[in-house]
């Protein structure tokens, strides 16, 4: 991972995960990764004999790795930039990341249901949403629900991970109805936003 400038510290990994139809937990498997690789085809340009700026991150430990190093590297890349310009595609990558990071260090069970665990989630979104979807009240929702009195859940159920990237979609709560089948935790959440502006709006 470190040769192609791939860590789980950023969206690459889950950018070649995606892209490559990983199924095991944190994992690419090797027939996923020959796939892969059979999909990529040729290494990518090159420019001066090295790499392409956009895949300056590559260090081969032989010459004769650098171009598939490269492709891969590459790839990454324009899985990243067709995620940034194309909000269907992002969605079915989001959607795909709870199923993808489903593992005993990331998932948690509450009352016989699974869900990735919070710290998890807050990792994931405040590495997803500067990226590629903008959302201005990202860090009210994220001290929401890590803090307990206010988020009384013990895990991100799949139903509220999908429904927030939809909520995200909101630029203003004025109009909002409990009514519109919305997870508990979004009208908690509004609620806890709504009396934060009141507060906001007393002391002004």
């Amino acid at each position: 991972a470190e040769m192609i400038g791939v860590s789980l510290d950023d969206t690459s990994m889950y950018c070649l995960a995606w892209s490559w139809s990983a199924q095991k937990p944190l994992c690419i498997t090797k027939d996923e990764f020959m796939s892969g690789m059979k999909f990529l085809g040729a290494p990518v340009r090159k420019v001066g004999g090295n790499c392409a700026p956009t895949v300056s991150l590559v260090k081969a430990p032989k010459p004769e790795f650098e171009p598939y190093l490269c492709a891969i590297r590459s790839h990454i890349d324009g899985v990243d930039e067709v995620l940034r310009r194309d909000p269907d595609q992002f969605r079915q990558f989001y959607r795909f990341l709870f199923r993808w990071v489903r593992s005993p260090e990331t998932m948690s069970r509450s009352v016989g249901e699974s869900g990735m665990n919070i710290d998890s989630a807050v990792e994931l979104w405040r590495m997803l949403f500067p990226a590629y979807r903008g959302f201005p009240h990202l860090e009210e929702w994220i001290t929401f629900c890590t803090t307990k009195d206010l988020f009384r859940r013990e895990s991100i159920s799949r139903d509220l991970w999908e429904q927030f990237l939809e909520f995200t979609a909101l630029t203003r709560y004025d109009t909002y109805d409990v009514n519109d089948a919305w997870p508990s935790a979004v009208d908690d959440f509004v609620e806890y936003f709504k009396g934060k502006q009141k507060l906001c709006d007393k002391e002004e």
